[in-house]
């Protein structure tokens, strides 16, 4: 059985958005006409920001169509939400993804060239796995070829990561990253891959397996890379 559900948030004149809704409500401006939600005591275009409540929200189109996952998400619960935009792989149809912090599971390819996302990518706290539970650094590509950015952030409590799973995004410039280099580079050495315009990653302040400085390659993949040890 699944457990998403579409349901059209409510719609407002930019002026008439509710001044002090619960933190994660969703909305659509009908003034700008684009998704925004309530996060840090305002409201904020709806990209790929974190922090809005235990629900994960998809923005599926252009129109303001808002999908929801509570709890795991695994390829079948996406490609339940996107199933008009061809399902989970090369999917053009979801513009905006926020995940919420129900989430403990990022199943594999869950977000596999998801080429219409927009804004930053916030992998909050609650996650602790990213690819299948168990699969031991295999092939996954979780968000492999998704356009989000310019920032990343994996959440502090990630314990796995696999091959791919954030390859192939010439948006990403900057990442958060709480793992450690072994993990980054036992994940066949490929979980950065191709990401050409990857600038910085900033990482534990004491975590001695990463080496702070510029030039840097981080695994087989990105490269000359500034690593900032300040997290």
């Amino acid at each position: 059985m699944s457990h998403t559900s579409k349901e059209p948030p409510s719609q407002y004149a930019a002026g008439d958005l509710p001044s002090n809704p619960p933190e994660g409500t969703v909305a659509y401006d009908k003034t700008n006409q684009k998704m925004v939600a309530f996060k840090n005591s305002s409201w904020g275009d709806f990209g790929g920001s974190g922090g809005v409540g235990s629900t994960t929200y998809m923005r599926l189109n252009v129109a303001g169509e808002i999908g929801q996952i509570k709890g795991d998400i695994t390829s079948q619960k996406v490609d339940d939400q996107v199933n008009s935009g061809g399902g989970y792989g090369n999917n053009t149809n979801t513009k905006g993804l926020v995940i919420g912090t129900s989430c403990t599971n990022i199943g594999s390819s869950s977000f596999y060239y998801f080429v219409g996302l927009t804004g930053d990518l916030v992998i909050p706290d609650s996650v602790t796995w990213i690819g299948t539970v168990g699969d031991n650094f295999g092939d996954s590509g979780v968000f492999a070829g998704a356009t989000y950015g310019p920032n990343l952030t994996i959440g502090k409590n990630v314990k796995n990561v696999g091959q791919w799973d954030f390859a192939f995004n010439n948006n990403l410039i900057n990442v958060n990253c709480y793992i450690t280099k072994t993990i980054i580079d036992s994940g066949r050495g490929e979980v950065f891959l191709a990401n050409q315009n990857m600038q910085t990653i900033h990482v534990r302040a004491d975590d001695d397996t990463w080496t702070a400085g510029g030039g840097q390659t981080i695994g087989d993949s990105a490269s000359q890379v500034t690593v900032i040890k300040d997290l």
